[in-house]
């Protein structure tokens, strides 16, 4: 999965990629320096997982679609 910022994330930011069940399988915190991030999804099952990006007091709110 790659994840591209561009300019709506200033400053600090949390990225969590969280499976159906909700448990967190991915984690990262940055700052805007970041502006793309890729995450390596050979390890996860088929399935829905929801990004979630937190910058200040905003909130990204994302729907992938892993398939194998």
């Amino acid at each position: 999965i790659i994840v591209n910022m561009n300019d709506i994330i200033s400053g600090n930011y949390n990225l969590k990629l969280i499976d159906i069940s909700g448990k967190t399988i991915y984690e990262l915190n940055a700052n805007n320096d970041k502006k793309q991030i890729s995450i390596d999804c050979s390890k996860f099952n088929s399935g829905v997982y929801f990004i979630n990006i937190k910058s200040g007091n905003k909130i990204y709110q994302g729907e992938v679609m892993i398939l194998r």
